[in-house]
C-alpha cells in the first residue's frame, strides 16, 4: 500500500534516478540549498517501510551514497 504522504519523497526518487550522471549532484544540491533535502530524505527513509516504494528509495538513497549495505 502506497502512503500518500511521501509524495514528495517519490518526485525527489525518480528524479534522482533519471537524471544523468552530471546533473544528480546539482538537483542534490538544489535540495540543500532550498532546505528541502532533510525532508526529502526523511521521506525517502519513510518509504522503506512500505513495499510499493522501498525499491525506489533504495536506488535513490544508493545514488546519492546514502544507501550501504554490509558486506
Amino acid at each position: 500500500m502506497r502512503n500518500e504522504s511521501n509524495e514528495f519523497g517519490r518526485e525527489v526518487a525518480m528524479r534522482l534516478l533519471q537524471a544523468p550522471d552530471d546533473e544528480w549532484p546539482n538537483l542534490f544540491d538544489h535540495l540543500r540549498r532550498s532546505r528541502t533535502l532533510t525532508g526529502a530524505v526523511r521521506q525517502l527513509n519513510d518509504m522503506l517501510n512500505h513495499p510499493t516504494d522501498c525499491q525506489l528509495a533504495i536506488d535513490a538513497l544508493r545514488r546519492v551514497g546514502l544507501w550501504h549495505t554490509d558486506s
